[in-house]
């Protein structure tokens, strides 16, 4: 604020100030619709200038500049003759969208008083009261002072690569948070709510931190090795294929797998329970990508409680010996990546021993005695 009061206020009126740069990936659009953008970096600094200038219209408006109001509001908050979300120039994440789109629309209500835009608006507001030169100046400052950069990235490229290059000191975006816009992004907008609060906010608030980690493991349950920095590309990759919703809810029943993986008192059933506990306390989540589908085959009834008790046991034994005997674990990213899909072609019993089959050639028996 103090930067763009002197350059609207100093004598040498409307200098340049470099805010930094607009980083962006174009995604699929209605061919009669807006074309779309995911802004990868710089989220922040554009809804804070557009919160600016929803102050300064709301201000004109106050003051019966009512052409210069419907001129803010209109080319630079919202698309006049577009409805549903595309009737707005910006939509942060979902967390903060509902109060957002109030916000530009003028129906912000007293339960929306502690949300940060809102507070953030009302900064605005009250520097305005006190401001010496008329809102036209501090508009056209806004316009005709402020530079950015703006880098739109192609489709192909990996965002979560370029932010890394562009942020290395600042807060680091999440694979994760790269996957929420993309999905909703392709979600209808008249069910993105629906969706966010029944699948995606679920799942953000069981898994926290580890809600990336737990997509890697998802991916890597049937498409072997993901390194860490490609997970977004990987998820991408796959859910092109498939329809953007039922995408969502498959992520989000496997979530609550992952859920009881970190935490076994979750499980219900005292035998599977007992097995997740052996296995957490050896922090061997390089078999959670395995274990994934293996909960989910278990949960649809493919295999039974005793069957599925089996293959936990199997699992648990085999990292237990490993660990006695200090076998390398670096290998097992890789072994249990492919594991599930090498059992796929056979029954369920069959399966299980297959399983065996399989481990006993990779260091089963190594510590027997």
């Amino acid at each position: 604020w103090e930067d763009l009061l002197e350059l609207v206020e100093g004598e040498q009126q409307y200098d340049n100030h470099f805010i930094g740069s607009i980083v962006s990936i174009p995604v699929n659009a209605n061919p009669t619709g807006v074309q779309q953008f995911v802004v990868i970096d710089g989220q922040q600094r554009l809804t804070t200038l557009l919160i600016l200038l929803s102050v300064i219209r709301d201000k004109a408006a106050e003051e019966e500049l009512d052409e210069l109001s419907a001129e803010i509001n209109e080319t630079m908050l919202v698309n006049r003759f577009k409805k549903g979300e595309e009737y707005f120039k910006l939509l942060p994440t979902q967390v903060d969208k509902e109060i957002f789109k109030r916000l530009i629309k003028k129906e912000i209500t007293e339960a929306d008083a502690e949300s940060g835009l809102v507070k953030c608006y009302h900064y605005f507001k009250n520097k305005l009261n006190d401001l010496t030169i008329n809102i036209e100046q501090l508009k056209n400052g806004i316009l005709q002072s402020l530079s950015i950069v703006s880098i739109v990235l192609s489709p192909d490229d990996n965002p979560y690569l370029v932010f890394e290059s562009l942020n290395a000191k600042g807060q680091p975006l999440t694979e994760a948070d790269l996957i929420r816009n993309y999905l909703f992004m392709r979600i209808e907008p008249s069910e993105q709510e629906e969706m966010y609060t029944g699948y995606w906010l679920p799942m953000q608030t069981t898994l926290g931190d580890s809600l990336t980690e737990f997509i890697r493991h998802f991916l890597m349950g049937v498409n072997l090795n993901v390194k860490k920095k490609d997970v977004y590309v990987k998820l991408k990759q796959q859910a092109d294929k498939m329809n953007v919703n039922d995408y969502l809810k498959e992520l989000a029943v496997f979530a609550a797998y992952y859920d009881k993986l970190l935490h076994p008192e979750k499980e219900v059933n005292e035998k599977v329970r007992y097995y997740l506990n052996r296995i957490q306390k050896f922090e061997a989540r390089t078999a959670f990508p395995f274990l994934l589908y293996i909960y989910r085959d278990f949960d649809i009834k493919k295999y039974t409680l005793e069957q599925f008790v089996e293959i936990l046991a199997t699992v648990d034994n085999y990292l237990v010996r490993r660990y006695v005997c200090n076998i390398e674990s670096k290998p097992l990213n890789k072994m249990f990546g492919s594991l599930y899909n090498q059992l796929k072609p056979f029954s369920e019993e069959d399966s299980i021993q297959e399983l065996k089959a399989y481990l006993q050639v990779r260091g089963y028996l190594e510590c027997q005695h």
